[in-house]
């Protein structure tokens, strides 16, 4: 009989005692015994190649400290009741065994140990793949026809969410998300803006709005402990008019850590359930595929959690020499975690100047995106109008694409909004051992 192993991690079920005292006897091995998710985690660590079995009710337990665990690794969980089994789902765990008594709980136990596959797979995807986004010929961006626009959203029972990237240096990202914002606002019944920059989060300096605690952080700490709902979202959210709404960042980038990608992916869930559209603000930075980079794959896993669960994203680029490199540089990673629906973006280098220089570089290399052209405010326009600065759209049409985006993001919402929510839609949590 082949001996099967595994961590047990269930302090509080009755049997505990009994199922390690008959489990060698049925050919399972428990090598340790864990009593709360520190020392889970810390056996876990010293044996990746074991399985974990535990309760829901184990202390200290998050979605995100098992999302961390459970990458090419098999965990199950012990339900004693319905209750149980449903909090189990919400942590993420595929596999359930039902506690019956000693020898058919074991015997459930060494059947679904066998051959059952990782709950968060992804180890197939190693190495370099092609993005397919580079063309011999420069593409004609396609523009949505008006035809082909709704006049404002469908109905659906779950919202859209857009997600915006830019490279770094500062090409505009946060203003671009703020216009994205107003420019659909006037479609929809309520859009959300969720600043999930963890190195220079500035969209509340933007719209004039303090804070005493960041809305984000609170979000993400109820959806950690499993508490998320779109009653505590409304709570949470911070007003800007009848139809927008805004979710604050941390307050200083050293709070990177209370934005953890598993919580912010449950944060986004919920918005869906709570508003027709959410726009996310997910900084530069984006989960790297080095080991070597390890503090800086943990500290950007959330913005690449939050492009795998965008339905479009919008890519920032900077229309300068220096912005068009660093642009093209950071794409392909980008590409390898969004959307198929993700398009360019391309900001003058100052408000008086042109996008078209840049976006044309950018047509030339063959990118083969939707590329359009967007305006661009000053400092001393943002600290002189503040949030009017980005209501007066007679100003934005000028010398601007940004009637098209406007028509490509309606186009791309609506046809997200026609499939999204079959429940076949899973999120990709990244994690160190899953790059």
């Amino acid at each position: 009989m082949n001996t099967l192993a595994c961590i047990l991690a269930a302090p509080d079920l009755a049997l505990e005692p009994a199922l390690v005292a008959q489990s060698s006897a049925l050919g399972l091995h428990v090598v340790r015994r864990s009593l709360d998710a520190a020392d889970l985690m810390a056996a876990a660590a010293l044996s990746p190649q074991l399985s974990i079995v535990l309760t829901p009710a184990l202390p200290r337990l998050t979605h995100d400290l098992l999302a961390r665990m459970c990458v090419d690794r098999l965990v199950i969980g012990l339900a004693h009741d319905d209750l149980s089994a449903q909090k189990l789902q919400a942590l993420g765990v595929a596999e359930t065994v039902h506690v019956r008594s000693v020898e058919q709980t074991l015997t459930d136990l060494c059947a679904a140990l066998q051959g059952m596959p990782t709950i968060h797979p992804r180890a197939h995807q190693q190495g370099v793949w092609s993005t397919g986004v580079w063309a011999a010929e420069p593409p004609v961006t396609p523009v949505a026809t008006q035809s082909e626009v709704p006049a404002r959203l469908p109905p659906q029972s779950r919202g859209a969410v857009i997600s915006v990237w830019g490279a770094p240096g500062s090409p505009g990202r946060s203003s671009a998300v703020l216009m994205l914002g107003q420019l659909i606002a006037g479609r929809t019944t309520s859009v959300c803006l969720v600043d999930a920059d963890t190195s220079a989060p500035s969209l509340l300096q933007l719209l004039g709005i303090a804070e005493n605690a960041s809305s984000l952080v609170v979000a993400c700490r109820f959806a950690e402990r499993d508490s998320m709902s779109t009653t505590r979202l409304d709570q949470t959210v911070c007003p800007v008019d009848e139809s927008l709404a805004v979710l604050g960042g941390i307050g200083h980038p050293d709070q990177w850590g209370d934005v953890r990608a598993a919580a912010l992916a449950s944060v986004l869930a919920t918005c869906r359930d709570a508003f027709d559209l959410t726009v996310v603000d997910i900084g530069h930075g984006l989960a790297s595929e080095s080991p070597a980079d390890f503090l800086t794959t943990q500290r950007f896993e959330a913005a690449s959690a939050a492009l795998a669960a965008s339905d479009a994203a919008v890519a920032i680029a900077q229309a300068t020499p220096l912005g068009i490199s660093r642009f093209l540089q950071h794409l392909p990673s980008v590409l390898a975690w969004s959307p198929p629906n993700t398009a360019v973006a391309v900001t003058p280098p100052t408000a008086k100047g042109s996008a078209r220089v840049g976006a044309a570089t950018l047509r030339d290399y063959g990118l083969q995106l939707p590329i359009f052209e967007m305006p661009r405010f000053t400092s001393e326009e943002l600290s002189r109008d503040g949030m009017r600065a980005f209501m007066n759209r007679r100003r934005w049409g000028r010398g601007s694409d940004l009637k098209d985006l406007e028509n490509w993001i309606m186009a791309s919402v609506a046809d997200a909004g026609r499939t999204y929510g079959d429940g076949s839609t899973t999120t990709r949590v990244p994690t160190r051992a899953n790059l």
